[in-house]
């Protein structure tokens, strides 16, 4: 069937696809599966989509594809950080949405907190077609998905060799290496510093002498 969409395709237009609460993004799909009479098949997928890369883009590419309209939850910062730790997510919440976004093929994108029931946004929504990677869902995840919260669960294989986890490692790697060599010249002349410097601090005041 011809694409159905709310949002010019051709776009970013963040106002339209990005939906600001879970209510409002229940009212969207069931008016979307109204417009169309039950036949605009639903996709949701959901993920991090930190550092996005060439195997992001060409997971969405392919999740768009499993159907007519592709719903996108964004894992939160906070979420993100209780799962990856810390120093995760390296692109904060706003600006991960906004790229999603600017891909074309995210129809509407919303923020997962972590406050959200287990597969909660599955749930609010019962998409057609559900979209996962292979870490995902277990088997038995998956037959109790598909027997309650929606039709079919596509799982797909990796899509690019990079994760951004890798992407994430190697930029720490290669600055520890740049903050070594930096040290390895530094360092000599750093510690003849301080070393004259504490020599300096300690050295006795010459006397006077008596006239």
């Amino acid at each position: 069937m011809k694409v159905l969409s709310f949002v010019d395709p051709y776009k970013a237009n963040l106002e339209q696809r990005i939906v600001p609460d879970i209510e409002e993004l229940k009212k969207r799909v069931e008016a979307i599966r109204i417009a169309s009479s039950g036949n605009c098949t639903i996709v949701l997928t959901q993920g991090t989509f930190d550092i996005k890369h060439v195997g992001h883009d060409r997971y969405l590419e392919n999740a768009r594809s499993q159907g007519d309209f592709l719903v996108v939850g964004i894992d939160s910062d906070s979420k993100v950080r209780k799962r990856k730790g810390k120093h995760r997510p390296v692109v904060n919440q706003d600006e991960r949405m906004e790229s999603v976004c600017h891909t074309r093929y995210a129809d509407l994108v919303i923020l997962k907190d972590e406050s959200w029931e287990k597969w909660g946004l599955t749930k609010s929504i019962q998409p057609d077609v559900l979209i996962a990677t292979q870490e995902t869902y277990s088997e038995e995840e998956i037959k109790e998905l598909e027997n309650g919260y929606c039709k079919k669960v596509v799982v797909l294989p990796p899509q690019a060799e990079t994760t951004t986890s890798a992407k994430v490692r190697k930029l720490l790697i290669d600055g520890l290496d740049n903050l070594s060599n930096l040290m390895s010249k530094k360092f000599p002349n750093l510690l003849k510093e301080c070393v004259e410097e504490v020599l300096s601090s300690h050295k006795k005041p010459e006397k006077e002498d008596k006239k």
